[in-house]
């Protein structure tokens, strides 16, 4: 987590860690950090298969990884993706030494950059 203090600007808060949550519950995180005042930061979600499926039921979908990450500073004009896959496509597990929480696919790891 960011311990630095946020840029001069108009209004600004921590990412919360939406990690293995559903869509319709990150969206949700970011109005309760932001106090509802989220109408200038947007949302995205990206397929984290990588098969490009759009206009996810939200309260299907899992948060496999989040861009900004947990603890990075968001405020007005921030844009939020949230890379989902289906619940049953995913296998959560806190595997990771800082008690992290890995999102699997298919016996690997999804991340937004992986090429495969």
């Amino acid at each position: 987590m960011r311990t630095t203090p946020p840029p001069p600007r108009a209004e600004f808060w921590v990412m919360p860690d939406v990690v293995a949550g559903s869509l319709a519950e990150a969206k949700g995180a970011i109005s309760c950090v932001t106090d509802d005042s989220s109408s200038s930061i947007t949302t995205t979600s990206i397929d984290a298969t990588g098969r490009g499926r759009n206009d996810p039921v939200e309260t299907e979908w899992r948060v496999c990884w989040q861009s900004p990450a947990a603890g990075d500073w968001i405020g007005p004009g921030s844009v939020v993706s949230f890379y989902v896959a289906l619940d049953a496509e995913v296998s959560m597990s806190s595997t990771t030494g800082a008690g992290t929480t890995v999102s699997t696919l298919s016996d690997r790891r999804i991340h937004p950059q992986s090429d495969d």
